[in-house]
């Protein structure tokens, strides 16, 4: 009922990453994207091309990457045009500046840095390894009263779910696109030209259906899932390298954010 492919493919090609234990994998990802959005900005600078050298060791290319990023680069060059008029430092408010320029060129850097690193967790491993890297770490609050069994169900769920309705969104984009040009070819009045804000207003019209969709399917999911969950799964516990290793990298990114300063 659920798709476990809806969170990510295995990796085509394993890496280094795939060997290490879940748990220690997923500390990686928070410290990775610790550095490279807290510390300073050179770290990314660094991340960015070892993250696509990571990634395309997974069977992810190149150009595959750039396909990828090609539907950020409206929202990436409207960051940089904001980051253009209001960095201050070198202008007033709503002048721009070579100073804004850079300013967004680092916080552009930065997201990149943490989808990539995003990217290269999703292509290490399977959903069962998120689910046994988070329950793990969450292991220890289990004797506090907190569900740590029902974990493995609700990230499936949250991980199925999602597409779906990215998918049903879809599908009514389309429709809503198709009854638009049949009104159109259809005569009648001259129909007005659209305005910029026009596909803003059709995506914010979805917003009911979606709701609508999504409390439908969690009262037929509860009744189906009731009494389910996935089996806990048996990963061991981390040898003392990755201990060592993780430990090592705890303290070069607290030392990082140190040297930034806090800025």
């Amino acid at each position: 009922m659920i798709n476990a492919a809806a969170f990510g493919t295995a990796p085509a090609r394993p890496t280094f990453l795939s060997a290490l234990h879940p748990a220690v994998r997923l500390g990686w990802l928070v410290l990775v994207v610790v550095a490279t959005l807290a510390g300073p900005w050179p770290v990314a600078a660094a991340a960015v091309p070892a993250l696509a050298v990571a990634l395309r060791r997974s069977g992810l290319g190149l150009g595959a990457q750039a396909r990828l990023l090609r539907p950020w680069l409206p929202m990436a060059l409207l960051a940089l045009l904001v980051h253009t008029l209001t960095t201050t430092a070198a202008a007033p408010l709503g002048h721009p500046s070579w100073a804004g320029v850079l300013a967004g060129s680092r916080a552009l850097l930065r997201l990149a840095a943490g989808l990539a690193a995003l990217a290269t967790y999703q292509r290490s491993g399977s959903l069962d390894d998120l689910v046994a890297g988070i329950g793990w770490w969450l292991r220890p609050l289990g004797r506090a009263g907190l569900a740590v069994d029902d974990l493995g169900l609700a990230v499936a769920v949250a991980c199925g779910t999602v597409p779906q309705v990215m998918g049903e969104g879809r599908r009514l984009q389309a429709v809503t696109r198709l009854r638009r040009t049949a009104h159109a070819q259809g005569g009648g009045r001259r129909r007005r030209r659209r305005a910029p804000w026009d596909g803003a207003l059709d995506r914010a019209r979805l917003v009911v259906p979606l709701l609508e969709t999504l409390a439908r399917r969690a009262e037929t999911m509860e009744i189906a899932l009731r009494g389910r969950r996935p089996a806990g799964l048996a990963v061991g516990r981390p040898g003392a390298r990755e201990w060592a290793q993780l430990g090592t990298g705890l303290v070069a990114v607290t030392a990082l954010i140190l040297l930034r300063g806090g800025h």
